[in-house]
C-alpha cells in the first residue's frame, strides 16, 4: 500500500488516506486499514506466525546496520496495527544490539486487545545463541507485557544470570 502524497495529513503527520492498489484501487483513512484484521483463532494444536518486516526497493532490510529509516510513518502505523492483533512479537537480536525497539501498541489499540481477552500489549521475544544481549537494553527495560529469550547450549550460566532478572529465558 502506498501514501498517497496529494492526501491531507492528520496531526502526527501520518498520511490520514492511502490508496489500495489491490484486490481493487480504493482510498483508504488509517485505520481503516486493518480495521477488521482478525487472525485466527490461537489454538495450542496448531500454532502459527505473521510476519511484517518492511524493505527497501532493492530487497535491503536495513540501512548502514539499523531499520531506522526504513519504511515510512504510515508504515509503522500499520505495523502496530498488525503487532496489537498478535500474541507475542519478535525480533531479532542482532536488531536488538543495533537500535532501540519497542513493540507497544497505543493506548487505543490496548484497549482493543483487552476487549478481545488478550493482554494489554503482546509479549517481547527474541532469540540469541550466545545471550549476548544488554540487559539496559530498551527491549527489557520497556516490555511491557514481559520478555522472552530463546536460547541454547551457547549461552554460559553467567549470561543466563544477568538476563534473568529482566526476561524469562528459555
Amino acid at each position: 500500500m502506498q501514501p498517497d502524497p496529494t492526501t491531507e495529513r492528520g496531526p502526527s503527520d501520518t498520511p490520514s488516506v492511502a490508496r489500495r492498489l489491490v484486490p481493487e484501487p480504493a482510498h483508504l483513512s488509517t485505520d481503516e486499514i486493518y480495521a477488521d484484521l482478525q487472525l485466527p483463532t490461537r489454538s495450542a494444536a496448531r500454532p502459527y506466525v505473521v510476519l511484517n518486516m518492511v524493505s527497501t526497493v532493492d530487497g535491503k532490510i536495513a540501512l548502514g546496520g539499523r531499520t531506522a529509516g526504513l519504511g515510512s510513518r504510515l508504515d509503522r502505523s500499520l505495523m502496530r496495527r498488525v503487532r496489537a492483533a498478535a500474541d507475542a512479537v519478535m525480533v531479532g537480536s542482532a536488531t536488538l544490539r543495533a537500535e532501540p525497539v519497542d513493540f507497544g501498541v497505543p493506548e487505543a489499540l490496548a484497549r482493543a486487545r483487552v476487549e478481545r481477552g488478550l493482554p494489554p500489549q503482546p509479549l517481547a521475544v527474541t532469540i540469541s545463541r550466545r545471550l549476548d544481549l544488554d540487559a539496559d537494553a530498551h527491549f527489557f527495560q520497556r516490555a511491557r507485557s514481559g520478555s522472552v529469550v530463546f536460547t541454547g547450549d551457547a549461552a554460559t550460566a553467567e549470561r543466563v544470570a544477568a538476563l534473568s532478572d529482566h526476561a524469562r529465558i528459555e
